[in-house]
C-alpha cells in the first residue's frame, strides 16, 4: 500500500538533500526515504515535516492523495508543479545549450516561481561561470523580469540554423547592446541588441539532488 506526498516536491523547491530532512526531523535517512516514496506512512514525524518546510498539512498531501480534504484557502494557492527544462548539449560540444521550443524533460518548480507561466530550467553545461555557478547545476530563469547591471542572463544568439543559449554575468546595458561577461576566465564581449533572440534573467539554482 502507498501513502502518496508532495515531500520530494516540497524538498527539491528548497533544493535540499534526504540527509537534511531526515537529520532535520529526527530519523535516518533510509527512513525518510521511504516517507517520501511513499511507502510508509508520515505518522509521528508529519508535524516536525510541517514545521521544518513551513507549510500545512493539506500542502504536504494535496494533489497527492484523495483522502485530505482541500479547505478553500487551499485551493486559491498555487499549485505545486514541474517546470519545463529547455536546451539539449550542442552536438559540437561547444559551449551552450540548444534552445528549442519544445522542452526535453523537467524538474521540480521553486516555489519563488510558482504562477510564473513563461519560467523555465537549464543546465549548466560549461566551467567559465565557476565563481557563481558550476557544470552540472540546474538554472532556474525568470523571463518576465527586467535584466540590469550584475544581472546573471541566458542569452540568446542565432548560430547558424539553431538558437543557442549561453550564460553570462550582465556587466553593462546601453540601447544598443549588452556588454556581457564570463567569470572564468574573466573576459567581456558585446553583443547588439539586433543579435539577441532574448536576454532572461536567472533567478537561483541548485545542484542534482538525490
Amino acid at each position: 500500500m502507498k501513502f502518496p506526498n508532495n515531500l520530494y516536491v516540497l524538498r527539491s523547491n528548497k533544493g535540499l538533500q534526504q540527509k537534511e530532512v531526515s537529520e532535520a526531523i529526527g530519523v535516518v535517512q533510509s527512513e525518510y526515504s521511504k516517507m517520501e516514496r511513499g511507502d510508509r506512512k508520515l505518522g509521528i514525524h508529519l508535524d516536525k515535516l510541517l514545521e521544518f518546510f513551513g507549510v500545512d498539512e493539506d500542502r504536504v498531501f494535496n494533489t497527492a492523495s484523495p483522502m485530505y480534504k482541500k479547505p478553500m484557502e487551499a485551493q486559491k494557492m498555487p499549485p505545486l508543479e514541474d517546470l519545463p527544462m529547455f536546451g539539449l548539449p550542442l552536438a559540437n560540444g561547444g559551449e551552450g545549450f540548444q534552445v528549442q521550443k519544445k522542452m526535453f524533460t523537467h524538474c521540480a518548480r521553486p516555489d519563488y516561481l510558482l504562477g510564473v507561466p513563461t519560467a523555465y530550467a537549464c543546465f549548466m553545461l560549461s566551467n567559465n561561470m565557476e565563481q557563481r555557478y558550476f557544470y552540472g547545476e540546474i538554472l532556474f530563469v525568470d523571463p518576465s523580469l527586467q535584466v540590469k547591471e550584475k544581472d546573471f542572463v541566458v542569452v540568446q544568439i542565432k548560430s547558424g540554423d539553431r538558437t543557442v543559449g549561453l550564460i553570462r554575468k550582465v556587466t553593462e546595458v546601453t540601447d544598443r547592446q549588452y556588454k556581457l561577461s564570463t567569470l572564468s576566465p574573466n573576459n567581456t564581449e558585446v553583443f547588439k541588441n539586433s543579435d539577441i533572440v532574448a536576454i532572461h534573467k536567472i533567478v537561483g539554482s541548485r545542484s542534482n539532488i538525490e
